[in-house]
Order: C-alpha cells, then sequence, then structure tokens
C-alpha cells in the first residue's frame, strides 16, 4: 500500500525549493501523525502547565498520556496490519466499495476492545478510579487514530491530512490554555479532543473518497489465513518496547509516579529523542523507496503473469534483488546522517535550554537503536511485500524474546549497560532478517511460482 507515496513524489518533483520543503512537512504527518501529535502536544503541555499545574499532577498527566500511546501502539499494531492486507486485496479486486464497510467495523472493533482494556486496567492496577472513563476515552481515541492511518495512506489528499493533524494539535494548545488552565481532569479531556477533532476530520476525508455500501464488514478480524500478520505486528511493536517494559515494572531503575506507572527517566528520555529521528527516514522511506520497489516488483510480476520467456524473467529477478539493496543501503545512509546529525547537535541543543542530559552515551546508544529499529522495519515491509507471512512472524518472535529476555539479564546491570539488550536483539534480527529477504529474493522466482501452484491445487480441491 504505497499510496499515497506515489503523489507526494510526483509533487516533490517538483522544481519549486517551496514545494519540496511543504511536501516533506506533509510527509512527515502523512507517515507519523499520531508520533508527532504525541511529541509535540506533550512539549506543549510541558510549557503550558509548568506553572499553573502541581508538578505531581503533571507527572500523572504525562504519564497517561506516553502510557496510552505506547500501549495503543502495541494493542492496534496486529489489526492494522490484518486490516492493512484486508483492505490491499479489497484495492486489488477493484472493490472500493468495500473499503468504508470495512473501516467502520474496525472502528467499531477498536474503540470497544481498547475502551474495555483501558477500563479493566485502570480500575484494577492504578488508583485513578476517578479518572477511568477519561483515560479509558482517551485510549480507545489513540488506538482508533492507529488504525484510521492504514486508510489515510490510500488518500490522496496529503495537505488536508496535515490540516487534520494540527488542527489537533492546535486545539489541545488552546483548551489548555484557555479551558484546562492547570486542572488535570480538564487537560486530560482537551487532549482526547484534540485526539477526536483529526479522527474527525481525516473520517471526512475518507468519507468523501469512497462511497459507502450502507453495510458494516467483520470479515477482516476473522480472516484466519492473515493471522501471522497480526502476530508479527504484536511481535514487532512489542519488541520495541520490551525493554522498556521489563526496566519500568521489573528493575531497580524503575521510579513509581503512581501505582501502576511506572518509569526510568533517563533510558525514557534518550529514547523519546532518539526516536525523533525515524520520523524523517520513515517519510523518505514511504516517498522515494516503497515507491521505487514497489514500482520493480509490478513489473517483475507482470512479467510472470505474461508469461515472460525465461531470460527476462532472470534478469528481472536479479534487478529486483539489486532494487532492494539499494533501498536498503539508500535507508541506512539517510538514517545514519540523520543520527549523527542527531548525536552532535542534541546535546548543544540541550546545554542551551539548559535541559539536563543524564547520560550522553545513553543518547549515543539509543539512537543506534533507532536507527537499527529503522532498518528492520524496512526488511520487514520487503518481506511483507511478498507475502512471507511466516518467516515474518518467525522473525519479529525471535526479535521479541530476545529483547525481552536480554533485558531481564542486565536489566538489574549497572547504568552504562542500558540500551544494549535492546541493541543485541537488534543487530540478530537484523542480520536474520536481512539473510532471510536475501536468500527469499535470489530464489524469488522459484517461491512465487510454488506458492502459485500450491494456491491452484488448492482451489481445485475445494471444487
Amino acid at each position: 500500500m504505497a499510496g499515497i507515496g506515489f503523489d507526494l513524489r510526483k509533487i516533490f518533483h517538483s522544481e519549486q525549493s517551496i514545494v519540496k520543503a511543504k511536501v516533506s512537512f506533509q510527509s512527515l504527518f502523512v507517515t507519523s501523525g499520531p508520533w508527532i501529535i504525541s511529541i509535540f502536544t506533550i512539549a506543549a503541555l510541558k510549557i503550558i502547565n509548568e506553572t499553573v499545574m502541581e508538578k505531581s499532577a503533571f507527572n500523572i498527566l504525562v504519564s497517561v498520556i506516553v502510557y496510552s500511546f505506547i500501549f495503543s501502539n502495541i494493542i492496534s499494531s496486529p489489526f492494522t496490519n490484518l486490516v492493512t492486507r484486508h483492505v490491499s486485496d479489497l484495492l486489488y479486486r477493484k472493490e472500493d466499495e468495500q473499503i468504508i464497510s470495512v473501516f467502520l467495523s474496525g472502528f467499531l472493533f477498536m474503540g470497544v476492545l481498547t475502551f474495555a482494556i483501558s477500563y479493566f486496567f485502570i480500575y484494577y492496577f492504578t488508583t485513578l478510579e476517578h479518572f477511568i472513563f477519561k483515560v479509558s476515552y482517551l485510549f480507545a481515541a489513540l488506538n482508533i487514530l492507529w488504525f484510521v492511518m492504514v486508510f489515510v495512506s490510500m488518500l490522496k489528499e496529503p495537505q488536508k491530512i496535515t490540516n487534520a493533524f494540527l488542527f489537533g494539535m492546535i486545539t489541545v494548545i488552546l483548551l489548555n490554555l484557555f479551558y484546562a488552565k492547570g486542572d488535570i481532569s480538564k487537560a486530560l479531556d482537551s487532549f482526547t479532543i484534540g485526539v477526536c477533532f483529526t479522527i474527525y476530520f481525516l473520517i471526512s476525508i475518507l468519507l468523501n473518497e469512497f462511497k459507502f455500501n450502507n453495510k458494516i464488514d467483520f470479515k477482516w478480524v476473522l480472516n484466519f489465513k492473515y493471522y501471522p500478520l497480526l502476530f508479527s505486528g504484536f511481535f514487532l511493536s512489542g519488541g520495541m518496547w520490551a525493554d522498556k517494559l521489563i526496566y519500568w515494572f521489573d528493575s531497580n531503575k524503575s521510579i513509581h509516579i503512581i501505582k501502576g506507572f511506572a518509569f526510568f527517566p533517563a533510558y525514557d528520555f534518550a529514547t523519546f529523542l532518539a526516536y525523533l529521528t525515524i520520523i524523517p527516514t520513515t517519510a523518505f522511506f514511504v516517498i522515494f523507496i516503497e515507491t521505487a520497489f514497489y514500482e520493480l516488483q509490478r513489473k517483475y510480476l507482470s512479467l510472470l503473469e505474461t508469461n515472460g520467456s525465461f531470460f527476462k524473467i532472470k534478469d528481472m529477478e536479479d534487478e529486483l534483488a539489486r532494487g532492494f539493496l539499494k533501498s536498503l543501503l539508500n535507508v541506512a545512509y539517510f538514517q545514519f546522517l540523520i543520527a549523527i546529525l542527531f548525536i552532535i547537535i542534541t546535546p548543544v541543543i540541550l546545554e542551551y535550554f539548559n535541559i539536563v542530559m543524564e547520560s550522553i552515551p545513553l543518547l549515543r546508544i539509543t539512537t543506534i537503536d533507532a536507527s537499527l529499529q529503522m532498518i528492520f522495519n524496512v526488511l520487514i515491509i520487503f518481506l511483507y511485500y511478498f507475502d512471507y507471512q511466516k518467516e515474518t512472524t518467525i522473525i519479529t518472535f525471535i526479535f521479541f524474546i530476545t529483547n525481552l529476555s536480554v533485558s531481564y539479564i542486565l536489566k538489574d546491570y549497572p547504568f552504562e549497560f542500558t540500551g544494549y539488550s535492546y541493541f543485541i536483539s537488534l543487530v540478530i534480527s537484523n542480520f536474520l532478517a536481512f539473510s532471510v529477504a536475501l536468500f527469499k529474493l535470489k530464489n524469488i522466482t522459484y517461491y512465487v511460482l510454488m506458492d502459485s501452484a500450491a494456491k491452484t491445487v488448492k482451489a481445485e480441491r475445494e471444487r
């Protein structure tokens, strides 16, 4: 679903520098909207509420928002993976009229499921019962926002999508300034309202783009043949946060803000900063890398479908492998260039604003971790492109379990070891994913034809 990436790439090729800057800005929201809305609104809330809200209340507010963001990412990822594949099939079969049906079912499914999960957690594991509905609404809204992003990737309205996220952030800021005024309950309402406004505008764009057949389609939830995508989505996002969860809930480095909410401030702050480097690389990948690789893939598959000669197919197979390597190198160059600049510039900026960074070496290792995570994400996407569902499930499971287990071993080691469990798991997982991807691509024709033959035999048996 390269989707909107093609449109952004066409616009970017304009000779005007202003247009290129505008497209670059829009691509950040299109590819990483939920990240941006969470990051910048938390920063704005800190500035607004620093003098009008008690420190303990502000810490609770930030804890709720951060936990809602992280766990919404973990819980929604399996279902966004599942629905992405289902919607891709609908687009391929030109059954666009079913897209809104799928979206509405997902809206209801994600909303009810995640509201219930949040309600259960707040009621039984925290002391925030008086905020139980407000927190649950916020958590459900963020899960729905992640889900909406699947459908946003199909839209050809980058300016409207950007405006939706900007409007949501501005709403949060204005409500905190003129409505919340330091009240934690109203501040939670303000953040939720801002997220809901963003969702509302994105849905309005979606409804203008596709027709509704007056049905609600839950088939995607019960499509068991795509469940490996559900598991790989969970292991991928869970693996990203596994080491943080170990540090928070089972180490001597955690600080409990309130019952049910723990943090490792030094590591969390460094990770928060490091993950910022992924945002521009994600946009770069969607606009320039994913679209180029998708075009190579389509040429190759078209050649197979039209019974191209053996030599043409072999040449295209080699070109596809080269395209994969080139794409991966371009992403790595771009990401590590940003990472190096980030490591050099960030300490200077922090010092200028009198922000204390407990450990610069910790910032370095978390930035390397974020860069390796970006490369791992790209490798998994390439494997998804050729429908290697079982392989991605195994690889992401290894990523999840190695980060979890190594983090558990190192959790109470001295401060200097922080971040290395994540690094070790990423090195192992990247090597494994790269080896599998390269082997599969070098033998792609065999696997494609064997898969096609297996599906034909299965279809004949079902008849």
